[in-house]
C-alpha cells in the first residue's frame, strides 16, 4: 500500500519491498524535486506514482484529476491479470496445509550441514557476483528439492520446481 502522510512523506508498506519514507512536500509549499527523484529511483511503478503526484500538484485549475486513481487501478488490473495467468498455468494444486508441509520439508532439507557448507563455499567463491550466486544456489538446491517435489506430486525436475512455485502462489 502506498500513502501520503499528512507530514508530506511518501511511504510504502509493501511486504516484498521496504522503501524509506521520502519527503515530497511541505503543506502549502512546492514539491521537493529531490524527494520526487528518490521516489522515481525505486522502479517503474514508483516513477509512475511520482509522475502522478507531480501532475496533481501542477494542476493549475485546482481541480483534482483521476491520474493517481487511474494509476492505482491499472496497477491492480495488472496484478489481477498476472494472478489469473498463474492460476491457468497451474496443473497441480496444493492445499494450504500441503503448501505449509512442503515448506517445512524444504526448510529441513536446507538445514542439512552438508548443504549449508557447500552453499557458503559457493557464495564465497562468487565474490559478490549476484549472477554466480544465483547459479550456485540453483545448482545446489535442486538435488535437495527434487525428492520433495516428487513427494508432493510434481515432476522430479527443475520444471517441477517452477510448477510447484506457481501452485503455491495460487494457493
Amino acid at each position: 500500500a502506498v500513502g501520503a502522510t499528512p507530514a508530506g512523506t511518501l511511504t510504502c508498506q509493501d511486504p516484498q519491498k521496504t522503501v524509506e519514507s521520502v519527503w515530497i512536500s511541505v503543506p502549502g509549499s512546492a514539491l521537493q524535486a529531490e524527494g520526487l527523484e528518490k521516489v522515481r529511483s525505486h522502479g517503474r511503478w514508483w516513477k509512475q506514482i511520482a509522475d502522478a503526484i507531480e501532475r496533481e500538484y501542477r494542476n493549475s485549475l485546482g481541480h483534482a484529476s483521476n491520474s493517481f486513481k487511474d494509476l492505482q487501478d491499472r496497477m491492480q488490473e495488472e496484478r489481477t491479470k498476472t494472478a489469473k495467468l498463474c492460476q491457468k498455468s497451474v496443473e497441480h494444486v496444493l492445499t494450504r496445509e500441503q503448501s505449509i508441509a512442503l515448506h517445512d520439508d524444504l526448510i529441513q532439507a536446507f538445514l542439512d550441514k552438508n548443504f549449508q557448507t557447500r552453499l557458503a563455499a559457493s557464495w564465497a567463491a562468487a565474490k559478490g557476483d549476484k549472477t554466480k550466486e544465483q547459479k550456485c544456489k540453483r545448482e545446489l538446491c535442486l538435488p535437495f528439492q527434487l525428492p520433495i517435489m516428487e513427494k508432493y506430486g510434481f515432476e522430479r525436475s527443475e520444471k517441477g520446481v517452477f510448477k510447484c512455485l506457481w501452485s503455491i502462489r495460487t494457493t
